[in-house]
């Protein structure tokens, strides 16, 4: 049992860590809190047990460094789509000299 509970939180904690450095926002927050939850349940069990806790701590500095990460990128890191008024124009173009192409060719049937 205590193996499976630090399988799932080691993957937990990679999967939020993946999260957010990723654009997923918010939502990198689930797999975090499972990783959280794993890794106080495996340690408290470990303590029990008598066995190492060793993976736990490291489970848990992993699941603590995910959520200061995604705090800070939910905070910090605004995504703003910008549009750049030079592509703009450039397509603009570019449609125009398309269309005057289209206008100078004569088609013979």
């Amino acid at each position: 049992m205590k193996n499976l509970i630090m399988i799932i939180g080691f993957l937990a904690a990679l999967l939020g860590l993946i999260m957010t450095v990723l654009p997923f926002g918010s939502l990198a927050f689930l797999p975090i809190a499972l990783a959280l939850v794993a890794g106080i349940i495996g340690f408290r069990m470990s303590g029990d047990q008598g066995g190492g806790k060793t993976a736990f701590k490291v489970l848990l500095i992993l699941a603590v460094t995910a959520l200061l990460l995604g705090i800070y990128r939910t905070a910090f890191d605004k995504n703003v789509v910008a549009e750049d008024e030079t592509i703009i124009q450039q397509e603009e173009e570019s449609l125009e000299d398309a269309r005057k192409e289209l206008e100078d060719l004569e088609i013979d049937e």
